[in-house]
């Protein structure tokens, strides 16, 4: 088992403000999809869960690390990490993937709380 399991995400999803998101990074990319799967599963959690719309909101894995703005939510560049270092010095060679869920606004709400 893992720590990011239905119910760990599930409470996550309560911790986070009406559409905050959470960013989840990782070089393993059967494990990304694997926790996309799971929060697949929890729609009422996550907004990109309950959307079937084609144009976003869907659940999918994007390559590389989120950037700076409004659409990863993030002000400052990605933090630098131990993992981080070994990728910038080239010793990391494997690409890195994200994935992006988004607390739900709250009902009758148009905008993020």
């Amino acid at each position: 088992t893992h720590l990011l399991t239905k119910r760990f995400l599930r409470s996550l999803s309560r911790l986070l403000v009406p559409g905050g998101a959470l960013i989840i990074v990782s070089d393993n990319r059967s494990y990304l999809t694997s926790l996309m799967e799971t929060a697949g599963g929890l729609p009422a959690a996550f907004r990109e869960a309950a959307s079937t719309d084609e144009g976003g909101g869907r659940l999918r894995l994007e390559p590389g690390l989120p950037g700076v703005g409004e659409d990863s939510g993030l002000s400052a560049p990605f933090g630098e990490s131990y993992f981080h270092r070994l990728w910038a010095m080239g010793s990391k060679k494997q690409k890195r993937f994200h994935l992006r869920l988004t607390r739900p606004p709250r009902e009758g709400s148009n905008t993020a709380e």
